[in-house]
């Protein structure tokens, strides 16, 4: 299937030795999905297409007898992975997995990086998009949009600290959660600045 990267044409499970563990790209079993803070709908990633330079990703809100409610095609840059980025997530997870012998072949990687790793439904009505991995910024970067007109031009992408749990968000602030190097849970509150640079 030519042109095509979805986070679904990556093997979610990795063997590692008599084990498994998730593929360090974030891609699970399920694309990424979200409950509508009152329970009504379900919003999720649907088909991730790519050719040559752009690509596509479709958000889709779903009631939960499983009728679509409402459907947005997001225009997006695929960013490539390139060899070094290959071998900086494989030696990542070599560590993760304590097994400094993992073979190359273990870890299957598409073209580009899946754009959204995570969606975070807002209390009032906005769509939280956790976007593609950036390891040399060391900081993740969430879009976040009104659902309703989805454009997929962001209104300013927000820069966030790794590691960092989204738990509640709307256009004003967002509540999380993180962790210190003890395993210390913390909670963060911050009010959001959504004036662009």
């Amino acid at each position: 299937m030519a042109g095509v990267l979805a986070v679904i044409s990556l093997e979610p499970v990795v063997q590692v030795g008599e084990g498994f563990a998730m593929h360090p790209l974030g891609a699970g079993l399920l694309p990424p999905f979200a409950v509508a803070p009152d329970g009504s709908a379900l919003l999720l990633l649907g088909d991730v297409r790519a050719s040559g330079p752009r690509g596509s990703f479709e958000v889709l809100k779903l009631s939960l007898e499983g009728d679509t409610i409402l459907r947005r095609d997001v225009e997006y840059v695929p960013r490539r992975i390139g060899p070094a980025e290959r071998e900086q997530i494989h030696q990542a997870f070599a560590e993760y997995v304590e097994d400094p012998r993992l073979p190359r072949s273990a870890l299957d990687f598409p073209e580009a990086y899946p754009p959204v790793r995570q969606l975070v439904a807002g209390n009032d009505g906005s769509l939280w998009l956790l976007r593609e991995l950036d390891l040399t910024g060391g900081e993740d970067r969430w879009e976040v949009e009104g659902f309703v007109r989805i454009t997929g031009v962001p209104s300013c992408p927000l820069p966030w600290e790794p590691r960092m749990t989204i738990l509640r968000a709307t256009w004003e602030e967002i509540w999380g959660t993180s962790r210190d190097d003890l395993g210390v849970p913390y909670i963060h509150r911050f009010r959001v600045d959504r004036r662009c640079p």
